[in-house]
Formats: C-alpha cells, structure tokens, sequence
C-alpha cells in the first residue's frame, strides 16, 4: 500500500508540474498575441505609462490587461476542456515561437527545417514499425488529467471530479470534422511553426 501511494504522489506531483508549466506558458503566448488589441483599446484611456510590480518588473496598462484577459481565457479551459479554446491557446504559443525565435542565417534555418522534417516523418510513419503504434498520434491524442479533478479526487470532493474534463494538451490545432460530428481533425503546432 505504501509503494502505490508513493508512486501516486509522484505521478500526481508531476502531472502537475508538466501542466503548471503548459498553463503558465500558454497564458504568456496568449498574452503576447492579445497585447496588440489591448494596446488598441487602452490607447484613448492610458497615459502610457508604467506600473511599477516591484520586483516583477513594470508593465504598461495594456500588458497587464492582456495578461489579465488571457490568465482568464486559461482558467475557462482548464475549466471547460473546449477544443476551441485549446486552438485558441495554441495559436498564441505558435505566433509567440515565430515572433521570438530569431535564425542567424539560411544554412542554419534550413539544417533545423530539415533536422523538423526527418523527425516529423519518422514519429509520423516509421514509429509504428519499431513501437507497434504511432507513437505522434498516441501522443498528440491522449488527454491529460485535469489539476481540478486530481486535487478534488484527493480532497474527496465527488462534485467537482465529476464535472472537471480531461485536457488535451494545446500541441495541435483540432477542428470538427465535416463527415463526422464526433471526430477532430488535427494539426500539429510543429507543422504551422515550420
């Protein structure tokens, strides 16, 4: 009993820290994505200048709202689990990748781009040779616990580990599919950065 009981601790423990990390990341994207349309909408009402967080730095109105917002927008999918908010936020991670990571040169951003593509075509068709399964769609598939269920299973509260939805992690772009009202379609976030 007691061995389960460690390895449910560290399997809970870094279940959360893997999605601690993911939401803390996601709500930067996305507040980097939104800081345009709320610097467009403070512009008339702001002076401009900034508030001082102390030892968190100093930010304009605007980048505390965008945060605000998309700390918000986070928090209802975590909540909800909608794929369209999970499409959302993966938006914001890809903008954010392509916005901040500077190539130094062609040779270097071709190596990388085809260093992406043998990876890609081999976790996408090879895989299934050596593992007996597509390990990318496996991986890109399974949903993650949700941090509510898991501490409300562990505060016994039977309410809420009822209503709290597995996540699917925002590594890929989901949209329903045309022929199939219960089926997505998807598209890694790697393929739209590349």
């Amino acid at each position: 009993m007691r061995c389960f009981l460690e390895t449910d601790i560290t399997v809970l423990c870094l279940s959360t820290v893997i999605l601690t990390s993911t939401l803390i990341l996601a709500t930067v994207a996305f507040a980097f994505l939104l800081l345009p349309m709320c610097q467009y909408l403070i512009r008339p009402c702001s002076s401009g200048q900034k508030i001082s967080f102390g030892i968190c730095g100093r930010f304009t109105a605007a980048e505390i709202m965008s945060f605000c917002l998309s700390f918000f927008i986070v928090c209802i999918w975590v909540l909800t689990g909608h794929w369209l908010l999970m499409d959302a936020l993966g938006m914001g991670l890809c903008v954010a990748f392509i916005a901040l990571v500077r190539l130094p040169s062609l040779k270097v951003s071709t190596l990388l781009l085809v260093g992406l593509l043998i990876y890609d075509v081999f976790w996408v068709f090879f895989s299934s040779y050596i593992f007996s399964t597509n390990v990318m769609v496996k991986v890109a598939t399974r949903p993650a616990e949700n941090p509510v269920g898991i501490f409300a299973k562990k505060l016994h509260l039977s309410g809420l580990v009822r209503d709290a939805p597995k996540l699917s992690l925002p590594g890929k772009l989901v949209f329903p599919s045309m022929q199939n009202s219960s089926h997505f379609s998807m598209l890694g976030l790697g393929d739209i950065v590349c």
